[in-house]
């Protein structure tokens, strides 16, 4: 096994990115034909400033707060209504996992804060549980090298190449803004400041939602496509493609 002089990588990789700029461009045409990664192309030609490249995207639409409650769960919204309403100190510290010695929630409390962020957005579950709020949100995945790089080991009489990546990891949660038109149920009425808190409360758990529906497999797969691709187009066989971590 044999490692490629590091300018001659750098080299390919930049010869790389200019071939595929050219064949989103239409000035070149390749022997294959990558329909699948067109996107993936774009996506690495506009992040090869910033070392990040985004390789995956899913657009979804939930509703708050039914789809951030586990399907089996039967969420006694009353008691939590109760203490949010006469003891809200108690109510914040049995909310949070510290409260309790073995540092895990009782069922009862498991949605504790979710209540309190449907109060903060002003919805009330316990009281009505027809209000909720649909919210848009596209989530992006894929690597970041700002603080690693690729790292290749390469045959030079087979012709291979075996590649080590950072894990695909999520990049960026947007949540679009509400809509005037109704989309957004506006008998919920809630105020620019509630939003913004609102939105700072659930995107993890919308990046968690994410990954639950596959978006880093996806991430992943795409990344190796493209690679491969890109590789072959230099005359190099993509043996194996390993992530760091695993």
């Amino acid at each position: 096994m044999k490692k490629p002089a590091v300018f001659l990588v750098f080299l390919c990789l930049a010869l790389l990115l200019t071939a595929a700029v050219l064949v989103m461009t239409g000035a070149y045409k390749l022997p294959w034909s990558p329909v699948r990664i067109n996107q993936v192309y774009s996506q690495l030609v506009k992040s090869s400033e910033s070392s990040l490249i985004e390789t995956a995207r899913y657009r979804m639409k939930l509703i708050f707060p039914y789809d951030f409650i586990d399907r089996e769960d039967d969420v006694n919204w009353p008691l939590l209504q109760w203490y949010y309403n006469r003891l809200p100190l108690e109510f914040a510290a049995r909310s949070e996992a510290e409260y309790y010695p073995d540092r895990t929630l009782p069922a009862e409390w498991k949605y504790g804060r979710l209540y309190r962020v449907c109060r903060e957005a002003g919805i009330d579950p316990a009281a009505r549980s027809s209000d909720f709020v649909v919210i848009s949100v596209t989530a992006r995945a894929g690597f970041d090298f700002r603080g690693t790089s690729i790292s290749l080991e390469g045959n030079e009489e087979k012709k291979t190449v075996t590649l080590i990546l950072p894990e695909p990891e999520i990049t960026a949660i947007i949540v679009e803004d509400r809509s005037s038109g109704g989309e957004g149920f506006p008998e919920v009425t809630i105020s620019p400041a509630q939003w913004s808190l609102f939105i700072s409360e659930i995107s993890p758990r919308i990046g968690e939602l994410a990954v639950e529906e596959g978006i880093l497999d996806s991430a992943a797969e795409s990344a190796e496509l493209l690679l491969a691709s890109l590789f072959h187009g230099a005359g190099l066989y993509v043996e194996e493609i390993v992530y760091a971590g695993k």
